[in-house]
């Protein structure tokens, strides 16, 4: 015949046990863990409420009654003001994210460019100015200037006039 646990170590375990069941869900999940510990202070809330109501008799104080009542009501109040919070915060993280989503164009992949003209073929295959598709994929705009090495090249009477050129700094 097998030996059946004394009645007194029986609570101990069931205690071990959902104690070690809050702590698995955290390592799983945090969300999960939150939940289980409301339920698990909505039960106790519900135990101490019901130790109360059934022993007020013996008493001639109504002070077992308003703890009992008060354990009863907090957790309730907890768990609504906690949803509330979590529903608004999700809703505006919700409407951020769509927002986001739509402003977001990434350029990704290979980008073709012609190595003379530096012009882009887009998916379409037409070849356009790099400026333009970059433009249309991207929040990039250009402004325009010479670089030092163009404006020798191109124009040689402006570049030995320029203040602030490399070569006087």
């Amino acid at each position: 015949m097998a030996k059946s646990l004394p009645k007194r170590v029986i609570p101990w375990v069931l205690w071990a046990a959902v104690f070690l069941g809050l702590y698995l869900a955290k390592l799983q999940s945090y969300l999960l863990f939150h939940s289980l510990a409301e339920i698990f202070s909505v039960v106790v809330a519900w135990s101490i409420f019901a130790f109360m109501w059934t022993t007020r008799s013996l008493g001639t104080h109504r002070y077992l009654e308003v703890v009992g009542t008060s354990y009863l009501q907090e957790p309730f109040s907890l768990v609504f003001s906690e949803l509330a919070e979590a529903k608004e915060e999700l809703a505006a993280e919700a409407e951020e994210l769509r927002k986001a989503l739509a402003e977001v164009r990434t350029l990704r992949g290979l980008l073709p460019i012609c190595s003379h003209c530096k012009r882009v073929r887009d998916d379409r295959g037409y070849w356009r100015q790099l400026e333009s598709y970059l433009r249309e994929h991207s929040h990039v705009d250009f402004t325009h200037g010479v670089c030092p090495e163009c404006l020798k090249r191109y124009y040689p009477e402006y570049a030995d006039n320029e203040p602030g050129s490399p070569e006087e700094r």
